[in-house]
């Protein structure tokens, strides 16, 4: 990832987990074609607050396919530190 702004401010919750799921839902694409290989995706937000998603393959191979819907993959994901990412509407839509 690349810096948009040289003096912007940090994103809030909910743009955090918007661009999660972009580059979640891409990477999947990826990452697919070697299941055996690779356990899953974290993505790192570097900016002075910080903070990381991570996602197993199985969970975004589950919501990919329609298993899972944006809520139930928030919660199989592991967020550190989790109060980055709180104060979004993580129920997300289908």
């Amino acid at each position: 990832m690349q810096k948009i702004q040289q003096k912007g401010k940090s994103a809030g919750p909910k743009e955090r987990l918007d661009y999660a799921k972009f580059l979640l839902e891409k990477s999947y694409t990826e990452i697919s074609e070697k299941p055996s290989e690779l356990r899953g995706v974290v993505v790192i937000f570097d900016a002075a607050d910080g903070g990381m998603i991570a996602a197993t393959t199985a969970a975004l191979r589950q919501w990919v396919k329609g298993n899972l819907s944006d809520s139930a993959l928030w919660h199989n994901c592991f967020f550190d530190p989790p109060e980055t990412f709180e104060s979004a509407d993580s129920s997300g839509s289908n």
